[in-house]
């Protein structure tokens, strides 16, 4: 398995920049992976092909807080914190926040957009 994640990343990082992006993936994902998925030499292997520049998504819920805002009002029920459940919510609070972002972004002759 370890070594079809790696082909599968080298593939990907010939045509893209791979930033490690998700809710805790500097603490969890990554020291999860490289300690139950990847031998030692195969951990440095898939390691050298991520940017070192990471998304987390905390960084952003934790901004939203400092603003004013709640990143956790929308949840009503118990996630079951399954990987395609983890992933499926980032993915979607990156778009909103993306949208936000965009939409208080200055235009180039300095007027918000939104």
């Amino acid at each position: 398995v370890a070594l079809a994640v790696i082909d599968f990343t080298q593939s990907m990082a010939e045509t893209h920049v791979l930033h490690p992006a998700g809710t805790n993936m500097m603490g969890f994902d990554l020291p999860f992976l490289e300690h139950y998925l990847f031998a030692e030499d195969q951990w440095w292997r898939f390691h050298r092909l991520l940017s070192y520049r990471a998304l987390d998504m905390t960084a952003i819920r934790l901004t939203q807080t400092a603003l004013g805002a709640d990143p956790y009002e929308h949840y009503t029920q118990t996630k079951s914190h399954r990987v395609t459940d983890c992933l499926d919510m980032d993915i979607s609070e990156y778009v909103e926040w993306l949208d936000l972002v965009k939409r208080a972004a200055p235009t180039p002759h300095g007027k918000h957009t939104g």
